[in-house]
């Protein structure tokens, strides 16, 4: 199967173009930026896990299509305060959100593949 292709902006901040600048490509706009801001009629641990999740993603990674999966984990994160740490209900709350630490690139190896 073939590599999927780089996005033209990390090839930009590689320096790519510099020596060949005929292989610039014109790709469509992103999305929207995403608003730092929760929902007003969220509750108040949702709200200050939202607060915490988006003070502490890199600058720009988001966009607001990925508002609802990091709701999801905001979720997550006051379940698992709520839960019994070392029970089976916290311990399965704590893979869920894992994978999504994963998924959104708020690990370090996760990163990697996210940002140039």
């Amino acid at each position: 199967m073939a590599r999927p292709r780089t996005d033209a902006k990390i090839l930009e901040l590689r320096g790519a173009f510099d020596r060949n600048p005929q292989r610039r490509r014109h790709e469509p706009p992103r999305g929207a930026p995403l608003d730092p801001e929760p929902d007003p009629s969220w509750r108040a641990p949702l709200k200050r896990a939202w607060r915490e999740l988006v003070a502490t993603a890199p600058e720009g990674l988001y966009e607001q299509s990925d508002r609802g999966a990091l709701r999801i984990l905001a979720q997550l994160y006051v379940l698992m305060d709520e839960a019994k740490p070392g029970s089976p209900t916290w311990i399965r709350l704590t893979n869920a959100a894992l994978k999504y630490h994963n998924h959104l690139g708020l690990t370090p190896k996760a990163r990697e593949r996210l940002l140039p």
